[in-house]
């Protein structure tokens, strides 16, 4: 019988799931495993690019075949989902040269993001970018590792998020999702969906960035060496994958422009669909996982909802009519 089935794999801050299903959606196994978010110093969150993505990948993918009792040469295509937009420098071989520098709850760049605010101006990045510099731009990260850790951001062949990086170790390919690359501003031009040399002088020639498609394309198959550590058939093919929170928003149906998503409760948190860039200073504006698909996003504490609330309400009004007729 040829293969039919489907694996989906999302690592999270504090935990990695994944489920082994039928086309139709029917569950054939489900695996959960927790970790922990290292704090080595204030405001610095990182995760073990090793032991907790791909290691933890490697854990779930044989428990789901393990539990359901069916073989790596029965999952016709693998899917990745992961916290971001993180920061790993990886070498040649693939492999990360440090521990990850996590999205936004890592603020060790604020010096960056002021000297690159300075210097090229907030305004003229976000014309371009869609979004101003916040903690949740890579950009200033890796401004950082090149002031901070010269060798390493020397050494570094390439720079990685999460889900980006899993897919490297599964298929040897260096690529990244669109939504993802729309977080390392200020290198992404949000106009014309590619890397930009603008304001990257200070920062990393581009070229050392993956190449840029959508979350849905193929990024490649599985390895011989991928296959032998997870129990995959080699040949598996592997979606590009994307950020938890954008498969999140394709999972409810927040796809087609109007399309709003909601989640609340420590942090409130919006995800509105778009067929066009629609940016305002207080949200990030990035790419959605397909294309011809852009997302307005940004998150708030509850009890700032009426100076959230009116940046949502005005960018869901485009060109003096709302997005959804």
């Amino acid at each position: 019988m040829a293969a039919q089935l489907l694996m989906g794999v999302d690592v999270g801050s504090y935990s990695s799931k994944g489920i082994l299903a039928t086309p139709e959606g029917r569950v054939l196994a489900q695996q959960t495993v927790e970790h922990d978010v290292s704090i080595p110093r204030p405001g610095w969150a990182e995760h073990d690019p090793e032991t907790t993505w791909w290691g933890e990948f490697v854990t779930i993918v044989r428990g789901l075949l393990a539990e359901s009792g069916y073989r790596g040469a029965d999952v016709a295509g693998v899917a990745v989902s992961a916290i971001g937009p993180c920061m790993v420098p990886v070498d040649r071989k693939g492999r990360a040269l440090r521990q990850a520098v996590l999205y936004g709850i890592d603020t060790r760049a604020v010096r960056e993001i002021a000297d690159l605010d300075e210097r090229y101006g907030s305004e003229a990045m976000y014309r371009i970018g869609g979004s101003l510099l916040t903690t949740q731009a890579v950009g200033p990260k890796i401004m950082w590792l090149k002031r901070i850790e010269p060798d390493i951001y020397a050494s570094a062949h390439c720079f990685h998020s999460a889900s980006d990086y899993i897919v490297l170790r599964l298929t040897g390919e260096h690529v990244m999702d669109a939504y993802t690359a729309s977080l390392y501003n200020p290198l992404f031009d949000a106009h014309h969906g590619q890397w930009t040399a603008a304001f990257a002088e200070e920062i990393v020639d581009v070229q050392r960035l993956p190449r840029v498609a959508w979350a849905n394309e193929i990024a490649g198959e599985v390895t011989a060496a991928a296959g032998e550590e997870s129990g995959l058939d080699p040949g598996t093919p592997v979606t590009v994958g994307t950020v938890d929170a954008v498969a999140e928003a394709v999972s409810v149906g927040a796809v087609q422009p109007g399309d709003l998503m909601c989640m609340y409760g420590t942090t409130a948190f919006f995800i509105l669909a778009a067929d066009r860039l629609v940016s305002h200073p207080s949200m990030w504006a990035t790419y959605h996982a397909f294309p011809r698909r852009l997302l307005v996003w940004s998150n708030s504490r509850p009890s700032d909802w009426q100076g959230f609330l009116a940046p949502v309400a005005s960018a869901m009004w485009v060109h003096g009519q709302w997005m959804s007729e």
